[in-house]
């Protein structure tokens, strides 16, 4: 097992320091409440709206993260306004081998109040330099135009080729658009 401690100071919030550091299974809770909240702002529009009231940061989702944070495996990158984690970032190695890709991003979230304020790409920033620079890919929601341009901002290249719909545990069906960064 790898133990990987990053702190970065990335960019002032209101006279802040936003800092960018590695998750903990501490944190499991707050990034569960993230998750929840974000989901709910984002994906306002996109997905049904009975289904986004239901989420919510109980303790299976909590022991859920806990469990993926404690296992060691895959990389959780945590942003930090003034104490409190505004955002994070889960990735590791790719779960597909067939898209040329060592390294793909499960998840990042930021509340919507840190948006446009530098700390998703402060966390993109982490995550390539955790995985030394080397292409990664991610899937985001068809339709969630504003994360879209954000990935198009960063650099990511949409390839339709590998675009899918899958039905996630709760039985919902997302169609998901994949993002290759080079």
């Amino acid at each position: 097992f790898y133990v990987f401690i990053l702190i970065m100071k990335i960019c002032s919030f209101e006279g802040n320091e936003m800092e960018i550091k590695t998750a903990d299974a501490n944190d499991a809770k707050e990034i569960a409440k993230i998750n929840v909240a974000t989901w709910k702002v984002a994906y306002k529009d996109l997905l049904p709206e009975a289904y986004l009231a239901q989420r919510t940061a109980d303790d299976k989702r909590v022991e859920g993260v806990r469990a993926s944070i404690g296992s060691g495996v895959g990389i959780w990158i945590k942003a930090v306004d003034n104490g409190k984690i505004i955002g994070y970032l889960a990735g590791g190695e790719a779960r597909d081998e067939n898209f040329g890709f060592e390294h793909e991003v499960y998840a990042v979230y930021v509340l919507h109040q840190y948006w446009g304020k530098g700390a998703g790409r402060a966390l993109f920033d982490a995550f390539k330099k955790k995985i030394k620079g080397k292409g990664f890919y991610l899937y985001a929601l068809r339709g969630n135009k504003q994360a879209l341009k954000f990935y198009n901002k960063l650099g990511g290249i949409e390839n339709s080729a590998f675009d899918k719909k899958i039905t996630n545990k709760d039985g919902l069906m997302l169609d998901e658009v994949f993002i290759g960064f080079n």
